[in-house]
């Protein structure tokens, strides 16, 4: 039996293709992008043993009240979702859980760079000391990034 994209289904109402698609859809939208965040630092949690100081309507309510992640969406939107663009939740004290007061929003991409630090280095520096120019960044990322 096929879909109506001509796709053949495994079972359900439609095909594997579709599911994924309308799953990445989902992902892709404002409110979907909290819910797979919460699932993932709930995951996160639960492998570390890292305190989770919020309920899943808390953390939403909290993200949808911060201008930040809305800011932060719509940039990851207008890159053509651009994975180093894309919302994250960071720690302000990697010691400490996901609770409120150590949580903010920032992009993968800076929040990635503020891990590398802490472990003492830069990943985007071509060499000591060096900062590269943000407006040139993307052209700067090494293909193994």
């Amino acid at each position: 039996m096929r879909c109506k994209n001509g796709h053949i289904k495994a079972r359900g109402k439609s095909c594997k293709h579709c599911n994924r698609k309308r799953q990445l859809r989902y992902q892709r939208s404002f409110r979907g992008k909290l819910y797979h965040k919460w699932r993932l630092i709930v995951l996160r949690c639960k492998r570390t043993g890292l305190e989770l100081g919020f309920t899943k309507e808390a953390f939403i309510d909290w993200s949808l009240s911060d201008f930040e992640y809305a800011a932060l969406y719509r940039a990851w939107v207008e890159s053509n979702y651009n994975s180093w663009f894309v919302p994250s939740v960071d720690r302000i004290d990697g010691s400490r859980g996901y609770v409120p007061g150590n949580v903010q929003w920032m992009t993968w991409k800076e929040n990635y760079r503020k891990e590398c630090l802490r472990k003492g280095f830069d990943p985007f520096a071509k060499s000591e000391g060096f900062i590269p120019n943000p407006e040139t960044l993307e052209e700067e990322i090494p293909d193994w990034l």
